[in-house]
């Protein structure tokens, strides 16, 4: 039986500096590189760059480059032509995003007033100075926000079509969370406990958007989403209730770096696997930290 195409990985030629596609299949769960086509100038930035499976397997029609005609080691030429991400970080208070990134070896500069970015990251209580305006129309034109906690003003003054606060009014707790996005559960499975530190966190009702995880602990936070995925314009909005703080436990901080790897993803338009792969991360290592 043929296996089927299903998608494309954009690749640049090393020898003559242009843009080819490789076609990906799955056979029994691992991929395969069933062919290439080039790709003009017009085409090439509608394909996607990602990093390939390191255990990627050739198809028999596949024959490499269309332009040079090598089998060249695409695996190590697709992290080359990974695109990469400018990600800014404003000032850390009750979170510190860049802590975070630190552990996950991704580089980021700090927030200084430009919009410039592929992503930017919001800390909870961050005394950074945000144009509302700006933001809004960062997100619009395709850049990824993440905003923690107490940053939900800033959300709240761009986004204010696309999210239901209840103010800063929640107590502090630790909630079992209902895993809902897939890519997360397969990983973290389907509960979590994630500790709120601190009262007066921001307690959000409902967003416009893909809730990732959700209260199941009984009472009156049960139900309310705790991480939203919100799509505006050509962007997306990234909203988590709780932040990261000192005392957390080694699944959160986890759960954490696993929300800021989908974040890079959804810039690249990658899988959790395929930027854990561009990245060097390890799932399985973070499986294990779940029991899994």
């Amino acid at each position: 039986m043929a296996i089927k195409v299903e998608k494309n990985i954009k690749i640049k030629c090393p020898t003559t500096g242009k843009y080819y596609a490789v076609q990906l299949g799955q056979d029994g769960g691992k991929w395969v590189a069933l062919g290439a086509f080039a790709l003009t100038e017009e085409m090439a930035p509608m394909y996607a760059s990602a990093v390939l499976p390191s255990d990627l397997k050739f198809g028999q029609y596949f024959r490499g480059c269309p332009y040079c005609k090598k089998t060249e080691d695409i695996v190590g030429l697709s992290k080359a032509s990974q695109k990469k991400l400018k990600i800014y970080v404003t000032s850390p208070c009750y979170d510190d995003i860049g802590a975070v990134l630190d552990e996950l070896k991704i580089a980021y500069e700090p927030f200084t007033g430009e919009y410039g970015a592929d992503i930017i990251f919001i800390n909870c209580g961050t005394r950074d100075y945000i144009d509302i305006s700006k933001l809004r129309a960062f997100v619009e034109q395709g850049g990824v926000l993440y905003a923690s906690d107490l940053a939900f003003s800033f959300v709240v003054g761009a986004f204010r079509e696309l999210f239901i606060f209840n103010g800063a009014n929640g107590k502090a707790c630790t909630l079992t969370a209902k895993v809902e996005d897939a890519e997360l559960r397969e990983i973290v499975g389907s509960h979590i406990n994630v500790e709120f530190d601190l009262g007066s966190w921001a307690v959000l009702n409902s967003a416009r958007g893909q809730t990732l995880l959700t209260s199941a602990s009984k009472g009156k936070y049960f139900g309310k989403p705790i991480m939203v995925k919100v799509p505006f314009g050509k962007g997306m909005v990234y909203y988590t209730s709780f932040h990261n703080h000192t005392q957390a436990s080694d699944k959160e901080k986890a759960l954490l770096q696993l929300l800021v790897l989908k974040q890079l993803g959804g810039a690249n338009n990658q899988s959790l696997a395929e930027v854990s792969e561009a990245y060097g991360v390890d799932l399985q290592g973070m499986r294990s930290k779940f029991g899994r």
